[in-house]
């Protein structure tokens, strides 16, 4: 009988010992700024190993090739802004937003001291006079069709102003040479997210004109600035790496809002070239724009939609079409 037992084991051949590896997840993102810090928080905490999965991040130049290496199958995650998959997605692109990072349009415009001087900018300053005060500026963007771009021209709608008439749009590429023009009054301000104007304020005497960070625009309250997006392909073939990448990133939020400390310990060995003092001011300045939960809202989206409208673009299909709660509300089970 025994016998019999061990020649059976020899026919099955060696048991495996093995334990499952972890599954590789490539994220593409435009910049190295402060919208991303909730994943930092969550690499930083190990959130994303404990969900199995190994993360590489890629920094690419701009959100574009960031979801041009998502659609191509370079990267599996975008963590970027939701107008670029919306456009995508109606060209045709097999795309799907499926969790939420921030909650607020967090780019600002910071202009010169001069500036500020010029138009009248004071503190008490209401929005709409502040929007007037765009009115002859020279205002860095980073490229003609960028967020950027798209934004100053929906703001000068809003102060009714003509962006092409009554302001001067400086495409300038990235933080570097807006700050160096910045600097020696080539241009009276740009438009851009933390550091870069925590930095012009700072270092270089700027003036923030509009706070969006702080939901100082209200008709951007609830602007998922910075979402997850991923090919709707990838999503149904790996739905618990998915939920993983969501639940991560939710874990995060739920840190950056509960024990904003021990976030900021957690990502800061991914700011090691950020001034101590300029990390910690542009923590607090976009605190309130992260989101709370990853889990996204039709309202939400349809912000983000209707942003593009403004452009001339956006979609005028479904707006549920657009994302997906699925892997959100399965980690939400889990808990964040």
């Amino acid at each position: 009988m025994l016998r019999a037992f061990m020649i059976a084991l020899l026919l099955l051949g060696p048991v495996s010992t093995a334990v499952a590896e972890d599954t590789k997840v490539v994220f593409g993102q435009a910049s190295e700024g402060f919208l991303y810090f909730p994943l930092y928080v969550a690499r930083g905490m190990g959130y994303l190993e404990e969900e199995k999965i190994k993360p590489e991040v890629i920094v690419f130049k701009g959100g574009a090739p960031a979801l041009t290496a998502v659609i191509g199958g370079d990267a599996q995650v975008q963590i970027g802004d939701p107008t670029g998959a919306i456009t995508a997605r109606e060209k045709g692109a097999p795309i799907k937003i499926f969790g939420g990072v921030m909650q607020q349009f967090a780019s600002n415009i910071v202009i010169t001291k001069e500036a500020a001087e010029k138009v009248g900018l004071k503190e008490t300053s209401t929005i709409e006079e502040r929007l007037a005060m765009l009115k002859g500026l020279r205002i860095a963007i980073t490229s003609p069709g960028s967020t950027s771009d798209k934004l100053l021209r929906h703001l000068a709608t809003a102060a009714k102003i003509d962006a092409d008439r009554d302001l001067t749009l400086v495409p300038l590429g990235t933080a570097g040479p807006m700050l160096a023009a910045f600097s020696q009054g080539r241009i009276d301000g740009f438009s851009l997210s933390s550091p870069t104007s925590d930095i012009a304020i700072k270092d270089y005497s700027g003036v923030m004109l509009l706070d969006l960070a702080k939901g100082q625009y209200k008709p951007f309250a609830g602007f998922p600035n910075i979402t997850l997006i991923a090919r709707e392909d990838w999503l149904q073939k790996n739905p618990d790496v998915a939920t993983g990448v969501v639940r991560a990133i939710g874990r995060a939020l739920a840190l950056i809002k509960n024990d904003p400390e021990k976030a900021m310990e957690a990502a800061k060995q991914f700011y090691s070239k950020t001034d101590p003092e300029i990390y910690r001011l542009a923590f607090e300045n976009n605190r309130r724009a992260y989101a709370e939960t990853p889990v996204l809202t039709e309202q939400g989206v349809s912000l983000a939609n209707d942003f593009l409208k403004d452009a001339g673009g956006g979609t005028s299909g479904s707006i549920s079409a657009l994302f997906t709660n699925e892997y959100a509300e399965k980690a939400a089970k889990k808990g964040f």
